[in-house]
């Protein structure tokens, strides 16, 4: 969704660490998305509405870094095979086939 696995040092960990700046801004960016309207909520006596709005984002959250994990395994993936040629990892070819990874 929004994240990169690039801004992060090794994403396939359970919550991966930033190596930049976009990393600890993409955290950041989450928590202000999580709390800040949760808060108002509360400020406001809306306790059901910000219940829902606090699960409502942290499973969004949630749903992201996985998303973001299963990009990184993708690219790790790559990083430990060997290509003879000038074919780049996404596309593989043959004599009779052509194989292309799809995202």
């Amino acid at each position: 969704m929004f994240g990169n696995p690039d801004w992060f040092r090794d994403a396939t960990q359970r919550w991966p660490l930033p190596q930049q700046g976009k990393g600890w801004l993409y955290y950041f960016a989450w928590l202000g998305i999580l709390i800040l309207p949760a808060t108002l909520l509360l400020s406001w006596a809306y306790v059901p509405e910000a219940l829902i709005w606090t699960i409502v984002t942290a499973t969004l959250f949630v749903l992201d870094v996985r998303k973001l994990r299963r990009q990184s395994a993708e690219k790790q993936a790559y990083r430990n095979l060997y290509f003879i040629g000038d074919n780049t990892p996404e596309i593989i070819e043959t004599e009779k086939y052509t194989l292309e990874i799809k995202d």
